[in-house]
């Protein structure tokens, strides 16, 4: 599309160049016939002076005659016919018409006047010859006198006709030069005309230029705007890998902990539980022996009350009964089987003392088989003790395996439910990903038009440079603006600062009132500080609401100014836009008419070149007729010659040589003619070839100016295209930076402690975060201006390879041209000199093109590594969503092994449950047996008072470091609860 603006401005300014020409070649005739002017002017004037000086001379003639001869009066008509010829003269000078005629008059009049005047004399003689010899001699003065003044008067009167003849000379260049004057100034007025339309068709270039550049500088500010989008999301990306990084690292810390305290833990539980069993088996084999030793004591009760049954009555038998069963019924759980067998025994041994006690020796046969009975029942009551706790042992060993068991299959079934749940999570979150990788697809393509079509709007990027520098100066006036809102700020700030230590002073001198009035009366002033607290709390609460609303209004009065200015520079660009087409759309239409216009020339100068073409062809065919007709001549004179040698040998040698020379003469000239032919051939096919080509750049031209015109309506919908894009681009960004400026306060964290620090860590807050945002304002406006200065550097570059190539296409069009207006001189070259030098011309200008066409191959393969450059810049893009593809699915697995951390931590703590209400349930069943065994030991004897008092201090002992460990284990789940929330924020505040 450029690259047709220069031919048409040269084009132009060819036209202009020639017009010029004719100009000056005009003006340069103008001036000449103003110079035959003035030196006809200057002729006129000498005549002037000259007819002047003659009239003195006849005055002084007439003087000098009236001196001489007063008498002769005749003499003085000669003087008067002078003097009006004279006047005659003055008249033909004044009308400057019938010259001749009148001239020719007087010159009749004059030689009548010569002829009559010997006649007078002679009368006069005659006359006065009678008087006398005084008479004669006067008459033969005045004679003398008469001749004398007619030879000066026939003198005068030649000159007279000389002067006539070049005044009427002079008179026909007047005309002359009057004639070419008005044809001159017609011509010039002719040449105003085309002044005026060159200069309206300069100005229109001129217009052209200004929307060219208007056109680029819009570009380049588009390609400017892409690439700040481009850095945008290059910068996004970064910050996205970057918190990725963190958030892994983070991630596989807290991992880490998890398993160290969970693996601490569990190895801490286990050994609890292990060392928790061991007691417990230690207590059952102590129970075990406890309980041997109550039977060897019964045994030695029952023996000893054998003794006594024949001493003792039956009421003692009872009361003893009666003892024994209560006993039974006080241990009962878990020994019911022994102490039913007790009660058999003694129920044995009350049968045999009631039948004992009527008969004498066969009672004591009775008892020693009661007693021998008594041991092998409790020989086999023993065995079946032992036999049912090995099957008790059995059957909690069974149990807790099952438990274990039911608790693994609980696991798996969670563990296949949370698997389950993964997978559908996981499928959600992989449709998901595809629906958001084809969106990704999508923009990518959309992308790669974008950056299709910046690639060919990049040589319509200058106009984005004045665009540019109008965002400098915004951005430095923002810069200004946000520079006088810090210092508002800061002066708020110093203000906040002061009344800070205002209210620190006032605390402080409330706390040392507060210290002061507590030695007096601590309870009431205790209350007064607990109300002073929660009212500084209050306030506090309110502050940092205060602020945070400040904050909110802050953000929305900037957002709200933000997009009245986005909205505004939209409008305005938009307008601009609308109005830049439309021109351009005008400045295209008037370059098709100037296109057409010179096509027509060209069209022209090609019908005038055939013309000259087929007259040469004739002049050719005219000369081959001619050339046989000398030819024919030639044989006729050849017979001619033959036929006359018999004849008069003599008198033919003459003629013959006569005819060698006259053939001699027509053999010369028909070598001419041949190689008159030859040229004119040469020359013929020369022009033919000429006419080809220009044909085939007229058939250039025209498609060359319909692809313009076809480039010209995509460019005009691409540019309508852009700025519907720009206008969305801008309310996406104005709500993408509102939902960010909205969302800026909800980042902020507040401190914990006492009110006044959270006020201070609140107000370094707010300072650091004002420092961190101008910071990034300056790092924003220094990218902003290396940009710039790069984006000049390269649109300098480009600048200087469209001079060069506009340079070329002048060039090319130049020469173009010059081959066009001197075609009408190619009709007279005959020479072969000239027309190698023309062969010669064609040559460098075919060196021209390939070079330049070497040129434009370099500056296409510069356009390819920029696009290659492109592509791998893509490449990166994709490569760096990959990776963060990778990281999220990480992250997600990370998060995954958390929840099955978190599963697993509550299965524990659900065992751990478990176990603390079973150590429960044993602690009731030791209290149990505690009780019962200190109900059982009170009516025996005190053997066994220092084994229990060992047992119950190492049960107590065991007691307390089982309750130790539990407290430990819960103090450590309370760490663990703690320690969750806290990561939780630590995650909240990366993310």
């Amino acid at each position: 599309m450029i690259s047709s603006f220069p031919q048409n401005n040269h084009s132009v300014s060819e036209h202009v160049e020639k017009a010029m020409k004719v100009s000056i070649k005009k003006e340069k005739i103008i001036y000449r016939l103003q110079s035959e002017l003035q030196a006809a002017q200057r002729m006129g004037r000498e005549v002037k002076e000259k007819l002047h000086i003659l009239r003195g001379a006849t005055l002084a003639i007439t003087e000098a005659q009236l001196f001489d001869s007063a008498e002769s009066q005749e003499a003085l008509k000669p003087l008067d016919l002078t003097h009006q010829k004279d006047c005659v003269v003055q008249e033909q000078k004044c009308k400057m018409k019938p010259k001749s005629c009148l001239f020719a008059e007087e010159a009749e009049e004059f030689s009548c006047l010569a002829f009559h005047l010997p006649d007078n004399v002679g009368t006069a003689e005659v006359t006065q010859y009678r008087d006398g010899s005084v008479v004669n001699q006067a008459n033969t003065l005045c004679q003398s006198k008469l001749e004398d003044v007619l030879h000066l008067v026939e003198d005068k009167s030649n000159k007279v006709l000389a002067l006539f003849s070049n005044f009427e000379e002079a008179q026909e260049t007047m005309e002359e030069a009057e004639t070419m004057l008005s044809s001159l100034l017609k011509a010039n007025e002719e040449l105003k005309l085309e002044k005026d339309n060159c200069r309206q068709a300069v100005e229109l270039l001129l217009v052209e230029k200004t929307s060219l550049i208007n056109d680029l500088q819009e570009l380049e500010t588009s390609n400017s705007f892409t690439a700040l989008r481009y850095d945008k999301l290059h910068e996004q990306v970064n910050e996205c890998v970057a918190e990725m990084t963190n958030l892994a690292t983070i991630i596989k810390e807290s991992f880490h902990q998890i398993q160290r305290i969970t693996t601490v833990e569990l190895f801490a539980f286990c050994s609890e539980v292990i060392n928790f069993g061991q007691d417990l088996r230690k207590w059952v084999y102590e129970s075990r022996s406890y309980l041997i030793n109550m039977g060897a004591l019964l045994e030695e009760q029952g023996n000893y009350h054998t003794e006594q049954i024949h001493r003792t009555n039956s009421s003692t038998y009872a009361g003893v009964s009666q003892q024994v069963e209560s006993c039974s019924r006080q241990l009962g759980g878990t020994n019911g089987e022994f102490y039913q067998g007790t009660s058999m025994v003694l129920d044995g041994k009350k049968k045999p003392s009631v039948h004992v006690v009527p008969i004498g020796s066969s009672a004591e046969l009775e008892d020693s088989n009661v007693e021998k009975t008594f041991d092998m029942d409790y020989a086999s009551l023993r065995r079946e003790f032992d036999r049912k706790s090995d099957v008790a042992e059995g059957l909690s060993f069974d149990l807790k395996l099952l438990q274990e068991s039911t608790s693994q299959v609980k696991d798996m079934k969670d563990k296949a439910d949370e698997i389950s749940d993964a997978l559908v999570s996981v499928q959600r979150e992989l449709e998901k990903k595809n629906s958001a990788m084809e969106s990704m697809l999508k923009q990518k393509k959309a992308l790669e038009k974008e950056l299709a079509e910046n690639g060919a709007a990049l040589l319509i990027l200058r106009s984005e440079l004045e665009h540019s520098e109008s965002l400098s100066s915004e951005l430095f006036k923002e810069n200004n603006d946000l520079k006088v809102m810090l210092e508002e700020e800061t002066m708020m700030i110093s203000q906040t600062k002061t009344l800070l230590e205002d209210k620190s002073k006032i605390i402080e001198g409330l706390e040392h009132q507060i210290l002061l009035l507590n030695s007096s009366d601590e309870g009431r002033l205790m209350s007064h500080i607990k109300e002073i607290n929660d009212n500084l709390k209050v306030i506090s609460i309110d502050k940092g609401n205060l602020e945070e609303e400040i904050l909110k209004l802050t953000d929305k009065l900037e957002m709200a100014v933000a997009l009245a200015e986005e909205n505004e520079a939209a409008s305005i660009e938009a307008r601009q836009a609308a109005e830049i087409s439309k021109v351009y759309a005008e400045e295209k239409v008037e370059e098709v008419r100037i296109l057409e216009r010179s096509v027509e020339e060209l069209e022209s100068t090609i019908t005038v070149l055939e013309e000259e073409v087929c007259n040469l062809k004739e002049e050719v065919k005219s000369y081959q007729i001619y050339k046989q007709s000398e030819a024919e001549q030639a044989q006729e004179m050849f017979i001619v010659e033959s036929t006359s040698k018999c004849d008069a040998k003599e008198q033919l040698c003459p003629g013959r040589c006569q005819l060698e020379k006259r053939l001699k003469a027509e053999i010369i000239a028909h070598q001419d003619a041949r190689r008159k032919i030859e040229c004119l051939t040469v020359e013929a096919s020369c022009k033919d070839e000429e006419i080809r080509q220009y044909k085939e750049h007229i058939a250039e031209l025209v498609l060359h100016s319909e692809a313009q015109s076809l480039l010209f309506q995509e460019k005009y919908q691409e540019m309508e295209h852009m700025i519907s894009k720009q206008k969305f681009g801008l309310h996406e960004s104005n709500s993408d930076s509102g939902h960010t400026k909205i969302e800026k306060p909800s980042g902020r964290t507040r401190g914990s402690g006492s009110p006044f620090r959270c006020i201070s860590s609140i107000v370094q807050q707010m300072n650091s975060e004002k420092d961190q945002e101008i910071s990034v304002a300056r790092q924003r406006i220094e990218e902003l201006e290396g940009l710039v200065s790069n984006k000049q550097k390269e649109i300098c570059l480009l600048t200087s390879r469209l001079a060069a190539v506009d340079s070329m296409t002048h060039d090319i069009i130049r020469e173009l041209l010059g081959v066009k207006l001197d075609m009408t001189n190619y009709a007279n070259m005959l020479d072969q000199e000239e027309l190698q030098k023309l062969l010669i011309a064609s040559q460098q200008q075919i060196e021209q093109s390939k070079s330049k066409d070497v040129e434009l191959y370099m500056l296409k393969e510069q356009f390819g590594h920029l696009i290659q450059e492109r592509d791998s810049l893509l490449d990166d893009m994709d490569q760096r969503k990959a990776d963060l593809l990778e990281s999220q699915l990480l992250v997600e697995q990370l998060e995954q092994r958390e929840q099955m951390l978190e599963a697993q931590n509550e299965l524990l703590q659900m065992e751990k449950d478990n176990l603390q209400q079973r150590v429960m349930e044993m602690d009731e069943k030791i209290e149990m047996l505690a009780v019962s065994s200190q109900a059982i030991a009170e009516p025996t004897l005190q053997m066994g008072e220092n084994h229990r008092s060992a047992g119950s201090s190492e049960f107590s002992r065991r007691l307390a470091q089982s309750d130790m460990l539990l407290s430990h284990a819960r103090h450590e789940h309370s760490r663990i609860h703690a320690a969750k929330p806290s990561r939780t924020h630590h995650r909240g505040r990366h993310q």
